[in-house]
């Protein structure tokens, strides 16, 4: 019988998907927190690691489709979301960074950005901050 907290189990099983990024960081995993998710279907876990106080994100990923990215027909919603990733660093626009790209095994991880979403500053700021972020794009 498992007698580990779901806490245990939790961190447990996310040292074993950082460790296919990085063994130091695995060993360095002291905590995992969940994060609330948006309609993808994609699970998200903070990780905190020892005394550093940068936490990164392992997103747990979810087979769909997404939006048609660069002409492909056959794209799902996790390559939509790295490709887009990549396209709007390309352009200077501030979006999580990719870690490690792990969707061979489903899973990817990026930077903690931390929880306040765009639409929320844009609400808070009288749009400004979504305005500034679709004149990035153009």
């Amino acid at each position: 019988m498992n007698s580990a907290t779901p806490d245990e189990s939790l961190l447990y099983i996310s040292r074993g998907y950082v460790r296919q990024y990085d063994q130091t960081h695995a060993t360095d995993l002291r905590a995992v927190s969940p994060i609330a998710g948006d309609a993808s279907g994609r699970q998200y876990l903070r990780l905190h690691f020892g005394d550093r106080a940068a936490s990164l994100v392992l997103m747990l990923l979810k087979e769909g489709k997404g939006p048609i990215v660069g002409g492909r027909s056959n794209v799902n919603s996790n390559d939509s979301f790295v490709e887009l990733a990549r396209y709007f660093h390309s352009k200077g626009i501030c979006v999580p960074k990719l870690i490690f790209d792990g969707r061979a095994d489903n899973f990817l991880i990026v930077e903690d950005v931390g929880d306040q979403p765009l639409w929320r500053s844009a609400a808070d700021a009288n749009d400004t901050y979504f305005k500034q972020s679709i004149d990035l794009m153009r």
